[in-house]
């Protein structure tokens, strides 16, 4: 069985690879952090972050911790935020995440993002799901209709050598944080 998730893991880590276009500029407005902090700033050197989940005793997701900022600002465009995570590795900050809730503030987050980016890769049409592929950052949108959670996930590329040997650990970051 840890065969079968193993080489499923594999399998969507290279999907996921696969996608990434190789050009030198992928995609408009490609950012180098989030929201004012440099990809790879080190925890220490912020203030105003409170620890909200730690990973570290599950090795499989060892080194990620999630922090919220005090103070955030829970709104992008015309949508309110339910939640805005900061995701550091061994530290270092190597990805942020918005979740939403609702069907009006998951339009305003796409709309942002869209103004913003352009118009993300959708790779199934049945799928309220797109992808931004570059040379500093990957983006992740993604909405489910069921339960009206929308989320936008920005992850470093420069720091993925440090953690693409463990595919767990990588799909944590992609998508763990969230509910």
């Amino acid at each position: 069985m840890k065969t079968i998730k193993k080489a499923l893991l594999n399998s969507l880590l290279l999907v996921f690879s696969a996608l990434i276009p190789v050009c030198g500029f992928c995609y408009q407005n490609e950012p180098a952090g989030f929201r004012g902090i440099q990809w790879g700033t080190d925890i220490s050197t912020l203030e105003h972050m409170v620890l909200v989940k730690d990973k570290s005793d599950n090795p499989a997701q060892e080194g990620l911790k999630m922090y919220y900022k005090k103070s955030e600002v829970m709104t992008k465009g015309r949508a309110a935020l339910n939640q805005v995570g900061y995701i550091f590795f061994k530290d270092k900050f190597i990805s942020a995440q918005i979740l939403t809730e609702g069907s009006s503030n998951w339009l305003g987050l796409k709309d942002d993002a869209f103004q913003i980016f352009g118009k993300g890769e959708q790779t199934d049409p049945s799928f309220e799901q797109y992808f931004w592929f570059g040379n500093k950052s990957n983006i992740k949108l993604n909405y489910n209709k069921e339960t009206e959670r929308g989320s936008l996930s920005i992850v470093s590329t420069q720091y993925k050598s440090q953690y693409q040997d463990n595919t767990e650990q990588l799909m944590g970051i992609i998508g763990l944080y969230g509910r």
